[in-house]
């Protein structure tokens, strides 16, 4: 960078360069002093093609000087608003045998709001059994379409009595119960899937609820698709079990979309 002869021209007349204060501990000044006679000005670039605009604008009224402003772009935040009530998201776990797996928690209020949670993911991934380049085939992904919606604040679901262990002091503990409810449907032409389950979140549960999916082994890299008319979805993808938490769940309601196969490939053997 090349600095024109009047911006030299004025910075030959600094004698004195002071750095704003402030009140945070981890600020990145623009400028640099690495000896007591030489300062490094540190430029700032606002790219027309970056998502971020950066601004110098003038302080409040009680500082002096002037600051640098970073904001994004109103075509991003156009953008953010319009998706906030989707995420898509892969679960990168899979185990060699049949776990419990903690997909996320859902913030969805009180009062009739809708969510709808959909999972797409294997049971094994090895198309056959015999080797490269076989006829022969297995159908092995499926489709989890959990249909989820909040109750009224007088009204809540209690959570199975055997999902508390020993201990049956939070079994009549509404913070201990759901405000959420719905059923799952499962789409496969071969899979079983095995079962959805919300669990309580006790500090906030009128408006919090976990999501767990219990799978078989071997299941990929599932692809998780959350949409809800309001609230959050917080994921989650490190939380394996081979039990659920003794915290208080319930199982939802599952039921299968009858498939009509259309066509059948004639070189398969394999049963579908």
């Amino acid at each position: 960078m090349t600095l024109k002869n009047q911006k030299k021209n004025k910075i030959s007349k600094i004698r004195d360069i002071k750095l704003e204060e402030t009140n945070s501990t981890s600020v990145i000044y623009p400028v640099a002093l690495p000896t007591a006679d030489q300062a490094t000005v540190l430029p700032f670039l606002n790219k027309t093609i970056s998502y971020i605009d950066v601004v110098s604008e003038l302080p409040t009224a009680t500082r002096t000087g002037r600051a640098i402003s970073f904001d994004l772009k109103t075509s991003v935040k156009t953008i953010l608003t319009n998706v906030s009530g989707n995420q898509f998201f892969g679960y990168p776990n899979y185990i060699g045998d049949t776990r419990f797996y903690k997909i996320g928690t859902l913030n969805l209020p009180l009062n009739g709001h809708q969510a709808v949670i959909t999972v797409n993911l294997c049971y094994g991934f090895n198309v056959n059994n015999i080797g490269l380049n076989q006829p022969n085939y297995a159908i092995q992904n499926y489709e989890m379409k959990i249909y989820i919606y909040s109750s009224t604040p007088q009204t809540s679901r209690a959570c199975f009595p055997d999902s508390f262990g020993p201990d049956l002091t939070k079994k009549n503990d509404p913070n201990y119960s759901l405000f959420h409810n719905g059923f799952v449907v499962v789409t496969s032409p071969f899979v079983n899937a095995l079962g959805v389950y919300l669990s309580p979140v006790p500090t906030d549960n009128r408006n919090q609820v976990d999501i767990w999916i219990h799978s078989y082994m071997y299941h990929g890299y599932p692809l998780i698709n959350v949409s809800q008319v309001v609230g959050s979805f917080t994921k989650h993808n490190t939380t394996v079990l081979t039990a659920l938490p003794l915290d208080g769940y319930v199982k939802l309601d599952m039921f299968a979309n009858t498939l009509t196969q259309i066509y059948r490939n004639p070189h398969n053997s394999v049963t579908i």
